[in-house]
């Protein structure tokens, strides 16, 4: 229906608005139901008592296997550390700083087995003797 003297335009436009008015309201309905159902939730959480702390599971067989694991673990590093000296105290370039060491008159301030252990050479200073 056409008011007198209203044109096209101004009907459309009318009826534009109205549809905007309609679904800003269709929105804040949805958006006031939404922050209904979120207050509701967030009433029943604060209602609810907390969920119980994890147990401990305290699984004794898994504790002594892992127990026992690195007992193991320490054996071998210790007879791996053991080997790895016993290599060193028998290699010839050991021995001849010992020897040096025995016999080291020299007054120049580093010892012949110094001298020998650093330069890795076993025929330095004394250490033929």
């Amino acid at each position: 229906r056409r008011e007198a003297g209203a044109s096209v335009p101004d009907e459309e436009a009318r009826a534009a608005a109205e549809s905007l008015r309609e679904q800003q309201d269709r929105l804040t309905s949805i958006a006031d139901a939404e922050e209904r159902q979120l207050r509701q939730a967030m009433e029943l959480s604060l209602a609810s008592p907390p969920p119980p702390e994890p147990a401990f599971v305290d699984d004794d067989d898994e504790i002594q296997r892992a127990l026992r694991a690195s007992e193991q673990e320490a054996e071998r590093e210790a007879a791996r550390k053991k080997e790895r000296w016993r290599k060193e105290d028998d290699s010839d370039l050991f021995q001849a700083a010992l020897r040096a060491s025995r016999v080291d008159l020299g007054p120049r301030g580093i010892s012949q087995a110094a001298k020998v252990m650093a330069t890795g050479d076993a025929s330095l200073g004394q250490a033929a003797l």
